[in-house]
C-alpha cells in the first residue's frame, strides 16, 4: 500500500510535505474564504472504492482496488491499485461538516471552515 501524510496547514502554506515511497493520484488542495477543498484523480475507482475517515484531527482518505486475476496480462498499466492519503486538519475546520463526492475519475472532499470568532475586549479593573 502507498501512503502519504501531509500537515494541511504546512501545504496551504507552500511546502509539500514529506512524500513515502510509490505511485499516488494527483492532488489539489486549495483554500477558500469558507472552505479547503482537496481534488484527488482517482480515474477507474468507484465511490465504493475509496474510503474516508476523520478521527483525532486527521482526514484519511484510502482505497484498495481488486483487479482480476484472471488470464494473462500481456501489459499492465494500472499500478495504481491501493494509496492511503493522511491528511491533518487546522484548527477553525468543522469536521462534522466535512463531505465527498465523485465525478468523471476526481474525488472531491470539502472541509468547511468554521466562522472567525473576533478577539473580544475586556476591561481590567485594578483594586
Amino acid at each position: 500500500m502507498y501512503m502519504q501524510e501531509f500537515d494541511l496547514d504546512r501545504l496551504l502554506g507552500g511546502m509539500l510535505g514529506e512524500m513515502t515511497k510509490g505511485m499516488y493520484p494527483a492532488t489539489d488542495i486549495r483554500s477558500f474564504d469558507d472552505r479547503y477543498v482537496i481534488e484527488m484523480d482517482v480515474p477507474g475507482f468507484s465511490k465504493e472504492d475509496v474510503n474516508i475517515e476523520v478521527r483525532d484531527h486527521r482526514l484519511r482518505i484510502s482505497s484498495e482496488k481488486k483487479f482480476p486475476r484472471e488470464g494473462k496480462y500481456i501489459a499492465k498499466g494500472r499500478i495504481l491499485k491501493s494509496f492511503s492519503h493522511i491528511y491533518s486538519i487546522p484548527d477553525g475546520v468543522d469536521e462534522e461538516k466535512i463531505t465527498a463526492g465523485m465525478k468523471d475519475g476526481v474525488l472531491t472532499v470539502t472541509a468547511p471552515k468554521t466562522q472567525k470568532e473576533e478577539p473580544k475586549a475586556v476591561s481590567v479593573k485594578i483594586g
